[in-house]
């Protein structure tokens, strides 16, 4: 906490800077109290403070950048109990010879050997640098970056830090808009990560006792879809030349995580996912191929030519075709955003 406050304390509100720096204590009666930052800047301010205004159109609603300032605990470092699990969950150290003292840091090639190592809080430098050039060339975003740096995570506290946070409504501007998670794990040298895109495919199909105007239920329906697109993601998206350069031991995925179906008057049936992508690819790249694959998959297995269409269905009910439906809503749309 005291690093990162003596790179932005020069940008402060207090002395006539942008950034407003907040120091949130769930305890402040305990000796040790643990801080959480929540430091945010406005660049609508920042703007009306020189002079300028932003056309109310640019008005955005607020970022949110949320990462955690602690490292595992000495005391789950230093645990006999199944030392071996520990080793698996990164936490190599345990068992190197020249680290046994888990204050001191040990350099192995590019592997860290240490208390924090394994948590790597090269995220807590890069959100740091991110409000410096915020504090110091107060560009105009038309919108409010929050920058929320947890007090406790990895060590499984209660009442400190995000969960305490809700409890004190601090949570509440930044559910107006998106919020990123930056964490990133691991005993070695980290300069990149990937990222998630959440994603959601919706079928609907009229309740035709199991069939629909293509022989699908809603169920068969998505799985077809989510299938396809699948392996249009696999073929567009496949693992880059980056991923080796970067020592990535994964390539971009998309996988479905959850499915649930209701039925009402039509049955729906819906798959959620997530996207995991490497820097080796743009992310609206990604979104908008998504988007043409869905479109695809739909068009042929709605299309009346298709192997799974049923005649006889569509004949005795010739709407059918036109009451199905396939959609794909992206997770941080705000008609998704739960309430």
């Amino acid at each position: 906490v005291a690093v990162v406050l003596d790179e932005i304390a020069c940008f402060s509100r207090k002395i006539g800077g942008p950034l407003d720096i907040q120091e949130l204590v769930a305890k402040p009666e305990e000796q040790a109290s643990r801080v959480n930052l929540r430091v945010a800047y406005d660049s609508r301010e920042a703007v009306e403070n020189s002079g300028g205004a932003l056309p109310e159109a640019e008005c955005m609603k607020p970022i949110t950048f949320v990462t955690h300032l602690d490292v595992l605990p000495v005391r789950y470092m230093t645990s006999t109990v199944e030392p071996r699990a520990k080793v698996q969950n990164g936490l190599s150290w345990f068992l190197a010879a020249k680290a046994q003292d888990p204050f001191c840091l040990v350099r192995e090639a590019d592997r860290l050997h240490g208390c924090g190592t394994s948590t790597c809080l090269g995220h807590v430098a890069l959100l740091t640098q991110l409000l410096c050039a915020l504090g110091q060339y107060t560009p105009k975003l038309g919108c409010k970056v929050i920058v929320i740096f947890l007090a406790a995570l990895e060590g499984g506290e209660s009442g400190l830090s995000a969960d305490w946070l809700l409890e004190e409504q601090r949570w509440e501007e930044s559910r107006e808009g998106p919020i990123f998670w930056l964490g990133v794990p691991g005993s070695r040298l980290c300069c990149g990560s990937m990222g998630s895109l959440g994603w959601t495919i919706r079928a609907v199909a009229p309740d035709r006792g199991g069939g629909c105007a293509s022989g699908l239920n809603s169920i068969e329906l998505v799985s077809k879809v989510v299938s396809q697109v699948q392996d249009g993601f696999k073929v567009r998206f496949p693992r880059h030349q980056l991923d080796d350069d970067f020592h990535f031991t994964s390539c971009s995925s998309m996988r479905p995580l959850r499915t649930r179906c209701r039925q009402t008057r039509h049955t729906e049936a819906i798959v959620e996912g997530e996207i995991r992508l490497t820097p080796a690819y743009r992310v609206a790249d990604v979104m908008a191929t998504v988007q043409s694959l869905v479109d695809a998959a739909a068009k042929e297995i709605l299309s009346p030519h298709s192997n799974e269409q049923d005649h006889t269905n569509m004949d005795e009910h010739p709407s059918d075709k036109n009451l199905s439906k396939i959609e794909l809503i992206w997770a941080d749309r705000p008609s998704r955003r739960p309430r």
